[in-house]
């Protein structure tokens, strides 16, 4: 798996693959044996603005997007400059597919 986490959550949900926790008051997710410090983009707001202009993110962090409904879900990673792992997950809390190491794309300058 590659370094980052950039996960699309089909349903509000609380918790991915092995558990998710807000003991330390950060919210993290657990991917594959992997624990990830997340971000949660659970609004329009948070997700729209994504990972935009970001240079770089360490290997244990990641974004988490909560939608409230199933169903085929596209990104767009304009302004994006980092490759980014993008995961699915469905209401089981399942992965569902994965497209690993997306190069940047969009309306970036260099």
């Amino acid at each position: 798996m590659h370094t980052r986490l950039f996960a699309a959550a089909l349903l509000n949900l609380a918790f991915i693959t092995g558990g998710c926790a807000q003991t330390t008051g950060k919210p993290w997710a657990e991917v594959g044996g992997r624990r990830f410090s997340v971000e949660v983009a659970d609004t329009e707001d948070l997700r729209e603005r994504g990972l935009m202009f970001r240079r770089e993110m360490a290997p244990d962090q990641g974004m988490l997007f909560i939608h409230d409904d199933a169903g085929p879900i596209a990104y767009w990673m304009k302004n994006t400059y980092i490759p980014l792992d993008i995961l699915y997950f469905d209401e089981r809390k399942k992965l569902v597919s994965a497209q690993l190491n997306v190069p940047p794309c969009g309306e970036q300058e260099q």
